[in-house]
């Protein structure tokens, strides 16, 4: 769990970083399906449709200081890890 919780601070400080001035972190638990769900929102810049594409590919990012992207394929890693 402590690994989620690093990856959603990471998403947190990417929506400030891509101009969020509204972010939202919503947690919900159902105990009977056990299942937690777990939603990021903000009002940034957002992505288009090539990055969207992309997203989950750790050789691509938008950033120019770094050539991989690798906080969205390792939250998936880890969800995936928890079942999820």
């Amino acid at each position: 769990m402590r690994e989620i919780a690093l990856h959603i601070l990471d998403l947190l400080q990417n929506a400030v970083e891509a101009g969020a001035g509204r972010v939202t972190l919503t947690i919900d638990e159902d105990a009977a399906l056990d299942r937690l769900t777990i939603v990021v929102a903000d009002d940034g810049r957002g992505m288009d449709a090539e990055t969207i594409r992309r997203a989950l590919d750790p050789f691509y990012t938008t950033r120019t200081t770094r050539h991989v992207g690798l906080g969205l394929p390792l939250m998936r890693a880890a969800a995936e890890r928890a079942d999820g």
